[in-house]
């Protein structure tokens, strides 16, 4: 990306992939402002100082955008505590169609996110957390599950919710209510 950018003058990407990339957040800026969908594979952006942006600072300026799929890796420091709150600050995060967020780290405030789950009517949600989250974590996870599982009316978009050894049956049950 550092040696595309410089070369752009304009850009209308509608759809922007990227994968195993580190840019900065100027660059971000540039090729991001038409997205509508946004499918980053490990992609780390940077401000100048060399600090990773907030995932929350990506999709504030991103505007437009419909879908976001990210995926990240253990490394990944742009999911703070502060994440899931600010991000339900900003007004066309509310209106996505799909949010997938593959490698979310324990630290993620599921439990803020819970509270607009049930007023959720638009967005198609899929959370899928790291392998190494603590077991405390996980079975505070798998409770969401049955939560949702055990509504009987579900008049929200309801969220995927995956991680490694979560009970398979409330798994099932969860993919077979999205259907």
């Amino acid at each position: 990306m550092s040696f595309i950018c410089p070369k752009i003058y304009r850009c209308d990407i509608k759809v922007l992939v990227l994968q195993c990339q580190n840019m900065s957040y100027s660059e971000f800026l540039l090729i991001s402002t038409n997205a509508e969908k946004l499918d980053f594979y490990n992609v780390t952006v940077k401000n100048e100082d060399a600090s990773i942006v907030p995932l929350e600072k990506l999709v504030e300026v991103a505007v437009k955008v419909r879908y976001i799929n990210l995926y990240f890796d253990e490394n990944d420091t742009s999911i703070t505590s502060e994440t899931a709150k600010n991000l339900l600050k900003i007004p066309h995060f509310l209106s996505l169609e799909q949010c997938t967020l593959h490698g979310m780290p324990e630290v993620f405030d599921i439990e803020t996110f819970c509270l607009h789950f049930r007023k959720n009517k638009v967005t198609d949600f899929d959370f899928r957390f790291l392998p190494t989250i603590s077991q405390a974590h996980k079975e505070r996870l798998e409770a969401i599950i049955v939560e949702i599982i055990s509504t009987e009316s579900h008049d929200f978009q309801i969220p995927m919710i995956g991680f490694d050894g979560q009970n398979r049956e409330n798994y099932e049950k969860l993919f077979n209510l999205l259907r």
